[in-house]
Parts: structure tokens; C-alpha cells; sequence
């Protein structure tokens, strides 16, 4: 009888901090946001959670083949549509979009032997405007 083989799981899913951002040409101190990955049947489950007591901020579960999946916040009020698609190993494209605003792509990256996760995208910022931003996960190898 021969067993069946194993599949590694997608290397976005884990548990990541943010360890450093940049918001423009401007570096900021990190806010206090970790983002969990889970894989969900085929497709992966996305939460933003807030400081220590990693209150929910929003959530969506998307297919990486780009279709889009509902955002949500903690109430469960819809806040746009996100879509992913893997364009190689280690490398995704994020798309988020809030209801009447025009879409804010990002791109995924891990690097560092899969410990680091970086985050870039095109976002309007309160305050900023329009603005390039860049943020730092690092993989925590156990949920706190």
C-alpha cells in the first residue's frame, strides 16, 4: 500500500508581525499589526490583527487564482474585495479595493529563507494622499 504524498502548505501561511514600514520616503516606527494566514480548502484565509491582544481588524478568504473575495471587518460589515494570484514561488499579487475608490495593488514577497514577508502597495493614505508603501513581517514560528 503506497501513502499518499505529502504536500508542503503555501508558504504565505503562517503568523507574521510587522517588524518595520516605510510610508513614502518616510520610515515609521511599525504598527503594532500582525497578519495570520490559513489555508481554507483551496483557497487562504487572511486576518489583520491589532496589538497584544490581537483584536480583529479585518478578514477575507481569497482563491489564488484571482477571483475576488468579500473584506470584512470585526462586525462582519463588508469593506471591499480582495484577489490574489501567485505569479511565481514566493511571489503574489494583492489587489484590495474598497467600494468607489480605485483598486490598490500590492505585491507579497518572502525572502530570507521564508522568515520575512514583504509588503508592497499603492495606497491612498488618510493625511498622505496617495503613497507607496512598504512593510516588514517577520514569521513567528509559534502564535502568541
Amino acid at each position: 500500500m503506497m501513502a499518499a504524498p505529502a504536500f508542503a502548505a503555501e508558504p504565505l501561511v503562517g503568523f507574521w508581525q510587522m517588524i518595520s514600514q516605510q510610508i513614502g520616503k518616510n520610515h515609521m516606527a511599525p504598527s503594532p499589526l500582525a497578519i495570520r494566514i490559513s489555508e481554507a480548502g483551496s483557497s487562504l484565509r487572511f486576518d489583520y490583527l491589532l496589538n497584544r491582544e490581537l483584536h480583529l481588524q479585518m478578514t477575507f478568504t481569497v482563491r489564488m487564482d484571482g477571483t475576488p473575495g468579500v473584506v470584512v471587518d470585526d462586525k462582519g460589515s463588508t469593506l471591499g474585495i480582495a484577489k490574489l494570484s501567485k505569479n511565481a514561488e514566493n511571489d503574489y499579487k494583492l489587489v484590495l479595493q474598497r467600494p468607489n475608490t480605485h483598486p490598490e495593488p500590492g505585491k507579497l514577497t518572502i525572502t530570507d529563507q521564508g522568515n520575512i514577508l514583504r509588503c508592497e502597495s499603492d495606497a491612498n493614505v488618510p493625511g498622505l494622499g496617495p503613497s507607496h508603501i512598504v512593510q516588514m513581517f517577520s514569521r513567528l514560528v509559534a502564535e502568541p
